[in-house]
């Protein structure tokens, strides 16, 4: 609303106010009582301007002896001077720059200002006649009060619909951030760890098992592109639908130990009870906790055996991953820090007959990421589930569990 048509909002309430001040003045009465209202009507336009320029304590000043006056000026008025006494009141009270209990002693002034009136003018009046002009100030009153708690609450609604659109939004960027995570620390890190292997092959003069490598990062590198496309085309689509699509996950995590061994590394596999199509979002869980876990078993702890155990009994799947502890280097591998791992095999070895390892070379995940996202996404899942990661007698352990 610009300046001009804020201000024009007031030109009916000054146009009401000098009619009846006119029609005041022209009915007859005592000067005293002319003057009385037209400083009633004319402190009813005042308070409202002053309100809206955003001085409260300024529109009480003026508003507190106009109703004092107004009230008390109602009865020899026959009741005209009600009329700005309940406005003022609707309009102090519904204001939140107007503290409530000023508005409430406003209205208190009001009614003491109408019965000390109709004591001095027009004692016949009884009971009847003031509670009908104490009904007027009522419902100014109330009005005011209505109007201030429907402010108040469309102000609780907003703030509410804020605080939903910025958990969504959080929402939304930790969901990208997981799925990121999950593709570069799984292909890239098996890239690395191919193609250093090829280079540290070709120094060594092996050339078929260096081709070997490479041909192997090249499978990485497309599997790598198609998690891309998958996780683009999730994050695409609405979330619920898409993950709630039931799904057996044993193919992938045969997949993703295949994928382990062909860089080299081992695992050994332990199934309890049958696999069986469970909900996507649970399915999607147990898949990236496993490659989570085999992940980091390649990149902190190579040439280790890692030990992987699926539960399938029951009404939840639990996951276990297990990997010896490095010696020297569980605490970094308990804060879940990436750091590559010096390789049992330096680059620098060229004896026949041992395949160089992987050289030491930065990760996509430097701080831990995979974890808190493998705990984000069993926490969020639609029947509960947990994730925990930690050093455990010698080993690295990967627990989780998704309910069904």
């Amino acid at each position: 609303m610009t300046f001009l048509q804020r201000w024009l909002r007031l030109v009916p309430l000054v146009a009401t106010a000098a009619v009846l001040c006119v029609w005041n003045a022209a009915s007859g009465r005592p000067a005293w009582f002319v003057v009385g209202s037209t400083l009633v009507f004319a402190a009813w336009v005042a308070t409202t301007l002053l309100l809206r320029s955003g001085r409260p304590t300024a529109g009480l000043a003026v508003a507190f002896p106009a109703l004092a006056l107004g009230s008390f000026l109602a009865a020899p008025g026959e009741g005209m001077l009600l009329v700005p006494v309940t406005v003022l009141l609707l309009l102090l009270l519904s204001r939140e720059q107007v503290p409530l209990t000023a508005g409430l002693i406003a209205a208190g002034i009001a009614v003491v200002g109408l019965a000390v009136g109709l004591i001095a003018f027009r004692p016949d009046v009884g009971i009847g006649g003031l509670a009908a002009m104490a009904l007027a100030i009522a419902l100014g009153a109330v009005g005011g009060v209505a109007r201030r708690r429907d402010a108040l609450s469309r102000r609780a609604l907003e703030a509410a619909r804020e605080d939903s659109i910025a958990a969504r939004e959080a929402e939304v960027r930790i969901r990208i951030a997981r799925e990121l995570h999950d593709v570069l620390a799984h292909s890239m890190s098996g890239l690395i760890l191919q193609l250093d292997a090829a280079s540290a092959l070709l120094e060594a003069d092996r050339p078929a098992e260096a081709q070997a490598r490479v041909a192997g990062a090249a499978t990485l590198a497309r599997e790598g592109m198609d998690d891309a496309r998958a996780a683009v085309a999730t994050l695409r689509a609405p979330a619920v639908p898409a993950e709630s699509a039931p799904v057996d996950p044993s193919a992938r995590i045969a997949d993703l130990i295949a994928t382990h061994r062909a860089l080299g590394a081992e695992a050994v596999t332990t199934v309890t009870g049958t696999p069986r199509v469970i909900d996507g979002a649970s399915a999607g869980a147990i898949t990236r906790a496993v490659q989570e876990g085999l992940s980091n078993a390649r990149r902190h702890a190579p040439g280790a055996t890692a030990q992987l155990g699926l539960d399938w009994s029951g009404s939840a799947v639990r996951l276990r991953v297990a990997t010896a502890l490095p010696e020297g280097r569980s605490d970094a591998v308990a804060a879940g820090r990436s750091a590559a791992l010096p390789s049992d095999s330096p680059a620098g070895d060229r004896s026949p007959g041992r395949l160089p390892g992987p050289r030491s070379a930065p990760s996509p995940d430097r701080g831990g990421l995979g974890l808190v996202g493998m705990k984000e996404r069993f926490s969020a899942l639609p029947h509960g589930g947990t994730a925990s990661a930690g050093p455990v007698g010698g080993e690295f352990v990967i627990t989780a569990e998704a309910r069904l």
